[in-house]
């Protein structure tokens, strides 16, 4: 795969997020603990809170086989930051657990996307 996709300093050609966003580089949540978050129930699953902004527990897609796992239970989003060849960094996150460098994500991965402003 190549590298083209994944820029953390600039937005790329294929970043889904609409014009004047885009994805963050690996180092945005940085400052988010377990004790900055909030958990609330959901339909779905949980959600977490951080300030003002919500971070559902989606969970994420397997590439080889379409199947979800670990929905309301743990949340992934995308970092623009790539690791490797086969693989991106995420923020993982959890009732009682958030790894700001999560680097097991292959990019095969559907994981969740959370735009920033440009």
């Amino acid at each position: 795969l190549s590298n083209d996709w994944w820029n953390p300093n600039t937005k790329t050609l294929y970043d889904p997020c609409p014009a004047g966003y885009r994805i963050p580089p690996n180092n945005t949540y940085n400052s988010f603990t377990t004790s900055s978050w909030s958990g609330s129930g959901i339909t779905a699953g949980r959600t977490w809170t951080v300030n003002i902004s919500f971070f559902p527990a989606s969970g994420y897609r397997y590439g080889s086989d379409g199947k979800f796992d670990r929905v309301g239970s743990y949340g992934y989003a995308w970092m623009s930051t790539p690791n490797g060849t086969t693989r991106g960094y995420t923020l993982d996150y959890s009732s009682n657990t958030v790894n700001h460098s999560g680097t097991g994500s292959r990019r095969s991965m559907s994981s969740s996307v959370r735009c920033i402003s440009e």
